[in-house]
């Protein structure tokens, strides 16, 4: 759907559950979920493997998620070695990691990083998305996702 009839259907089912109507929503567009839903059921190969308010499942990894990008992959290889990553990304040489969102965190993390000699060129914070959600806990192999693009935002 193009942006303008995206909207007005999810005005349309805002309407509808504000009547007090319940609404079974079935997507793979997660900020549609986040957006719409008061509660989320996570399925990975048929299972359920999260069950939550779109908040509770966010709060899961944290209050904020760290991304940093490396310039070479010895730097990228040394920060996951010694990081626990969510999600990372080979081709970018990035990789992103679950916080609490305190400073003294954020600048532990970059000292530890730099002590391995893997000091981060770039670092940035957003708040943990329902994407973030379903790749820490699906795919195989574990939380960390080697994509060659980058999530969308």
């Amino acid at each position: 759907m193009d942006p303008r009839s995206r909207e007005q259907l999810w005005s349309t089912v805002r309407r509808i559950v504000d009547d007090g109507v319940t609404v079974l929503l079935t997507t793979q567009y997660l900020e549609e979920a986040d957006q719409l839903a008061d509660m989320v059921v996570m399925l990975d190969g048929g299972q359920v493997v999260a069950r939550g308010n779109p908040d509770e499942l966010k709060a899961s990894l944290g209050a904020e998620v760290v991304r940093l990008q490396f310039a070479d992959d010895f730097s990228f290889e040394g920060a996951l070695s010694c990081l626990e990553a969510t999600h990372a990304d080979h081709r970018l040489r990035t990789i992103e990691v679950a916080t609490e969102g305190s400073a003294a965190e954020v600048l532990e993390m970059l000292t530890r990083l730099g002590e391995a000699g893997a000091s981060a060129v770039k670092v940035s914070t957003r708040r943990p998305s329902l994407d973030d959600v379903f790749l820490s806990l699906t795919g195989a192999g574990g939380p960390i996702r080697n994509e060659s693009k980058e999530m969308a935002r």
